[in-house]
């Protein structure tokens, strides 16, 4: 007889968090302290932060937290740039990168000035007056430099050298102390080529002064992308901040587990045993994208499998078959030589050394 899904069964999704509210990892200092970083920098160069960690260890969540607290700063811009979106575009990276920069700063241009409510105004901290209250920012002339300079890249025979305009664009924003913060995360999911299009227009084009621009990628395989052999020394000539992400701390991530795992199986009317917590912490987890893949398979085999079956060992299984499918069939095609089988039962040794006896293991496969 196999179980039927609880009507509150629900998959995970590990989509990215939006608030430092919502922080597990406690990472949401860290992301404060870039955000002041930002906001305090006196000097008015351009600076590429570059955010480096795996894939699914939670970059996205951390740099929204970086925007929110910039967000919450007089003086700062904050635009998105995902050139992910871009791949089929026949326009060039640098191109379209302008485009969005021009589009978020009409976006300002087209409000009302007495509008003082952050909420109605995502990409820019507090007061959308302070632009021209307090930070005297001529937006207009930004942008026509902003569009002068797109269009001198494309057209070699422009009226001003691209030297020229970005001087002007400099000009205008240093003077006004506002500070533009771009975020590019993904970069490394790029075509080899366009990621190198995209660091060589931060840093040589698009350098304008109190300009921020905060990368999220894999320094692994970024790097491989640039260069197979000279990559990571080729990336220090375009990071100047290069930040590597902390893991998430393993006993978060098991008691992350564990929480889930006990609430999983009591929707099936199954209770925790003495050595589940046991279970759970022998799981080596490296991101919370693993535990979400790991827990959504365990929930399905848990819906089409017998009701007898033993949860924990159903857990470490699931986690053997994510992690190596070979030795998982294995186990498998060998399973009647591991376990000691009386009576279609299982006598085996537990985490703690001590002899418990269950239901066949073999249910499980």
């Amino acid at each position: 007889m196999t179980s039927d899904i609880p009507d509150s069964f629900e998959l995970i999704r590990a989509n990215p968090i939006q608030s430092c509210n919502e922080d597990r990892f406690e990472r949401s200092f860290l992301a404060q302290r870039i955000a002041l970083l930002i906001s305090n920098d006196s000097n008015h160069e351009s600076c590429i932060i570059g955010i480096s960690g795996e894939w699914g260890c939670g970059k996205t969540s951390f740099i929204n937290m970086v925007r929110e607290h910039l967000h919450e700063r007089d003086g700062i811009i904050v635009m998105d740039f995902c050139p992910v979106d871009y791949h089929s575009s026949s326009e060039s990276i640098a191109s379209i990168f302008f485009n969005v920069v021009i589009s978020n700063l009409k976006t300002i241009q087209g409000q009302e000035i007495k509008t003082h409510k952050k909420d109605l105004f995502p990409i820019m901290g507090n007061s959308i007056k302070a632009l021209w209250n307090i930070y005297n920012l001529n937006i207009g002339e930004l942008i026509d430099n902003i569009s002068d300079i797109k269009k001198s890249i494309s057209n070699a025979d422009a009226d001003f050298p691209i030297d020229i305009i970005r001087a002007n664009i400099s000009e205008i924003l240093s003077s006004s102390r506002v500070k533009i913060v771009v975020v590019i995360d993904d970069i490394d999911r790029l075509l080899p080529g366009e990621a190198m299009q995209i660091l060589k227009l931060l840093r040589i084009t698009a350098n304008f002064d109190n300009m921020f621009y905060v990368l999220g990628y894999d320094q692994n395989i970024l790097s491989k992308q640039i260069d197979p052999l000279v990559g990571d020394e080729y990336l220090q000539k375009f990071v100047q901040v290069p930040i590597q992400l902390p893991e998430p701390s393993k006993l978060i991530i098991d008691d992350m587990l564990n929480n889930e795992f006990v609430k999983t199986i009591a929707l099936y009317g199954y209770a925790p045993c003495r050595y589940s917590s046991s279970a759970c912490h022998s799981i080596s987890l490296r991101t919370v994208r693993e535990l979400g893949i790991l827990l959504n398979k365990f929930r399905i085999k848990l819906a089409i499998i017998p009701r007898d079956v033993c949860p924990e060992d159903l857990l470490v299984l699931t986690f053997i078959e994510m992690k190596s499918l070979d030795v998982y069939h294995w186990i498998s095609d060998n399973r009647h030589q591991l376990c000691r089988i009386h009576n279609e039962e299982l006598q085996f040794v537990d985490l703690n050394g001590a002899v418990e006896t269950e239901r066949s293991l073999s249910k499980s496969f």
